[in-house]
């Protein structure tokens, strides 16, 4: 079951923030094969990039996430899994 509280979801004992969920929803519909990197998903999302950088390791965003050197990339799961193989057989 979701629990909301003071605008935040906590689902399964996962507390996510407004802008974690608002990011979420969006990263769950991109589109299979496109990644965005972190500046460009602020972007098209409307979030603030400055606020966005506390919450960008937060463990229920892990999936939607591939880290490569100093970049954070961001694409649905299926593609973030896709990618991360992609460049492990490089």
């Amino acid at each position: 079951m979701e629990f909301e509280i003071d605008n935040a979801i906590v689902d399964g004992g996962t507390y996510r923030t407004p802008t974690i969920q608002k990011a979420i929803e969006f990263l769950e519909k991109m589109p299979d094969g496109r990644i965005y990197t972190t500046r460009k998903l602020c972007y098209e999302t409307g979030i603030n990039p400055g606020g966005f950088r506390q919450y960008a390791n937060d463990i229920a965003l892990q999936p939607f996430r591939y880290k490569l050197g100093q970049k954070v990339l961001w694409g649905n799961r299926k593609t973030i899994e896709a990618y991360g193989e992609h460049v492990r057989n490089l």
